[in-house]
């Protein structure tokens, strides 16, 4: 009599549970063995664990997730009171074991305030896995959990030394995964180590474009959907190599585990540099299609697009870099409003001064002279200008904006020009020169109208309507923001909309006019909140302290800035900073405290000198007849020494300063 019949034979008429472990390598030939034993068994109940399901008739399947995360350490509320902050960490279940095996191997470890940090990243960059965990958790004993943390770029040399007495493919963390991966057939490896080009995760769509060998259709665009990717990516669910999240349209990810391990598979078998720039293709695609929508009504769409592949995208540029500096302009370029409506910090600027200088390499190199590749070169170094005068940094986008206007006329192109004059004119409007940004507006709203580029109208008919009541000319500043009003509703593009109704919010608000200002920016905030426009929800916030601080709502204003100036810190926008330094001095000032007032503003000073930030012309105005308040307040020495305090804090302490009741 066979084994199998023998036990079935003896658990025939018994009450029995039977547990079947780590049935992955043999998952066809137990499926048959449960198969025989639940029909012949009628009280048998069986748990198997195991990679994949069995597939048998009657099987429930229970996904056993790694272990429960503690939150981004960039979440921590440290100043809260008893270090509760702490003990919520300390109790999740992946913080929980590394904390076990740390004291089991080290006994005087204790999670603390200071490398509570270091554990959350180490268990959120091991997916909390339990192996893995405890293998880090083993090395407290060489490493303190910083140093832990900061090598896990390699972390399958690190985390080794398992406990000698578990199956070899318990001892380290590579041993785990190659135990999965050589499960795998040719074909689910080859797609496995392709995906882990993707960051953050992928669609159907993009899977198929990049990790599938058939030619691309005419045009780039593959079908909808490729059933042979689709195949292989559940043959990657079932086996727990791919986790699939559910929504409106499925999105897929690897843990960063398996990732790295496959990228390394990837390098392996001399198909990286190929499948990046597969990769390359099919996003830079993915924003050339989106840039032009989010001028357009269907923005938010576009945006939400893009947000879903937004840690992609940013590989893909990465890549571009390295490989291909001509694709980097083009999807710098194609990135830029969308980075204007999403980035809260310096990516914006960073990566456009980074194209800018690519592009003015490529024009030194002498090599470039095709039409078509001029023409990115002109649009990338005219973003690059934008950023800048918007980051309050109008000189060095000076020289980038003059060679895109250069480049656009020599290559007859009116929508490479009608952005390199866009850019032109708000560093004139940046660096206190309204003359010469109305002559590059009148230009740039002529060649604007030729193309309906309504969006374009919008944007500098707005601008300049600030820029030109800074002059006094109120009666010019009214009509080119009634026009702006006009063509940003013609645009039907919601960020168009809400940066108009935030400029009659400042416009208002200068001319004294508090209620309706309040208004405006009330409108403003509203839209930009629904846009998830954190930036210019920030800008809008601003602005209204601004106007109810020049109204004399001192006491409404001050709150408003203790909060934008911790969001400007956050978003690391220098000149930013230095304004609201600025209006911190103008509240001392109220309050005759001009030493206070002349520490705050000798520090904005140095934060403005090393930004290279200017004032708009209307700060500019405040700004001298705060000085010269302050000047006739203090004797001479008494100034200077203020003022030479403040330029010498550090940021950091020039904003703890500020804050400081």
């Amino acid at each position: 009599m066979a084994v199998g019949d023998s036990l079935v034979d003896f658990m025939r008429s018994k009450s029995l549970l039977l547990l079947l472990d780590n049935c992955e390598h043999v998952v066809g030939s137990v499926a048959e063995v449960v198969v025989r034993m639940v029909r012949a068994c009628p009280r048998l109940t069986i748990v198997a664990s195991s990679r994949e399901a069995l597939g048998a008739p009657g099987e429930v399947v229970f996904p056993v997730p790694s272990l429960g995360l503690p939150p981004p350490a960039s979440s921590f509320h440290q100043d809260e009171p008893d270090g509760r902050w702490l003990e919520g960490v300390a109790e999740t279940e992946s913080v929980r074991l590394f904390i076990e095996r740390a004291t089991a191997v080290l006994p005087t470890f204790v999670l603390t305030p200071s490398n509570a940090t270091a554990v959350v990243e180490i268990c959120r960059r091991l997916d909390g896995i339990p192996l893995a965990i405890e293998l880090a958790s083993a090395r407290v004993t060489v490493l303190s959990v910083q140093e832990i943390a900061e090598k896990l770029g390699d972390r399958f040399r690190l985390l080794t030394g398992g406990r000698r007495a578990a199956v070899p493919r318990q001892q380290t963390l590579r041993a785990l995964i190659d135990w999965s991966w050589d499960l795998l057939d040719p074909s689910d490896q080859r797609l496995l180590r392709r995906l882990s080009v993707f960051s953050g995760g992928w669609s159907l769509e993009a899977a198929a474009s990049v990790t599938s060998d058939a030619q691309e259709g005419e045009g780039g665009d593959r079908p909808s959907e490729d059933f042979d990717t689709l195949e292989g990516v559940g043959r990657l669910i079932d086996r727990s190599l791919v986790v699939a999240d559910p929504g409106i349209r499925t999105r897929y990810r690897l843990l960063e585990t398996i990732r790295q391990y496959a990228a390394e598979k990837l390098e392996a078998a001399a198909e990286a540099a190929e499948i990046r720039n597969r990769h390359l293709r099919y996003f830079l695609r993915l924003a050339l299609h989106a840039a032009p929508e989010i001028r357009g009504r269907d923005m938010v769409a576009a945006l939400d697009r893009l947000d879903a592949d937004a840690d992609n995208l940013r590989g893909a540029l990465e890549w571009a870099f390295e490989a291909d500096p001509e694709a980097a302009l083009q999807l710098s370029f194609a990135l830029s409003l969308y980075w204007r409506s999403r980035s809260i910090g310096l990516e914006e600027p960073e990566q456009l001064a980074r194209a800018a200088g690519v592009a003015m390499d490529l024009l030194s190199s002498g090599t470039i002279d095709d039409r078509e590749r001029l023409i990115p070169i002109a649009r990338a170094l005219a973003a690059a200008a934008d950023a800048a005068a918007l980051w309050g940094n109008a000189r060095t986008g000076q020289a980038w904006a003059d060679e895109a206007v250069r480049l656009s006329r020599s290559v007859d192109e009116p929508v490479a020009l009608s952005e390199a004059l866009t850019a032109q004119a708000l560093i004139a409007i940046f660096s206190g020169r309204p003359e010469v940004a109305r002559q590059n507006a009148d230009e740039l709203l002529m060649l604007a109208r030729s193309i309906d580029d309504w969006w374009r109208i919008a944007m500098i008919q707005t601008s300049m309507a600030l820029s030109i009541q800074a002059t006094g000319d109120m009666e010019s500043a009214q009509e080119r923001i009634i026009a702006a009003t006009e063509a940003a509703l013609r645009s039907e593009n919601p960020f168009a909309i809400a940066f108009n109704a935030g400029t009659r919010g400042q416009m208002t608000g200068l001319a004294g006019q508090l209620e309706e200002s309040r208004v405006w920016f009330r409108k403003a905030t509203a839209a930009y909140e629904e846009m998830r426009d954190a930036r210019f929800v920030l800008i809008s916030r601003s602005d209204l302290a601004h106007a109810l601080r020049r109204s004399g709502a001192i006491d409404e204003a001050e709150p408003l800035y203790r909060e934008t100036l911790h969001g400007w810190q956050h978003a690391g926008s220098r000149g930013a900073i230095a304004n609201q330094l600025e209006s911190f001095a103008f509240i001392a000032i109220h309050r005759k405290d001009a030493l206070r007032a002349a520490k705050l503003l000798g520090a904005a000073e140095a934060i403005r000198d090393e930004a290279g930030s200017v004032m708009l012309p209307h700060e500019r105005t405040e700004y001298d007849a705060a000085l010269a308040m302050v000047r006739g307040q203090l004797d001479q020495s008494a100034l200077q020494t203020a003022w030479s305090d403040g330029r010498d804090m550090r940021l950091e302490d020039a904003i703890a300063f500020a804050l400081s009741p």
